[in-house]
């Protein structure tokens, strides 16, 4: 089972705050539960949920998270007709859908800290 993990991006604060599902196997309450703390506070845009893969350099990737390859062409990491895929950013039509591993992928941003990464 993959990592059920989110973030949240906080406009007023211009950052992420991060929540995951937790397991719990209690006496009288098992069940999934999520720690939301003071997500009522937030002034969000989007929830974004991780995808269950890393890039080259480990570091989880997200939806809205910006790719790039050796190549140098970028893509953006969206959620569409039930999975998760890469698009092309010039053209986000052009959908290529995530297998078990794409080694040469690195993070380089995302659509909110990073929105110059877009054009």
């Amino acid at each position: 089972m993959r990592d059920i993990r989110f973030r949240i991006w906080d406009m007023k604060h211009e950052n992420f705050c991060y929540m995951s599902w937790s397991y719990i196997d209690g006496k009288d309450n098992n069940g999934w539960y999520m720690y939301v703390g003071e997500i009522e506070k937030l002034n969000y845009s989007s929830i974004q949920d991780y995808i269950g893969k890393k890039d080259k350099n480990v570091t989880e990737i997200y939806e809205g998270d910006i790719l790039n390859t050796p190549s140098g062409t970028k893509y953006v990491v969206r959620f569409s007709n039930g999975g998760f895929c890469w698009c092309l950013l010039k053209d986000e039509k052009v959908k290529f859908w995530f297998s078990d591993s794409h080694p040469d992928f690195e993070v380089i941003g995302n659509i909110h800290q990073n929105p110059e990464l877009l054009e």
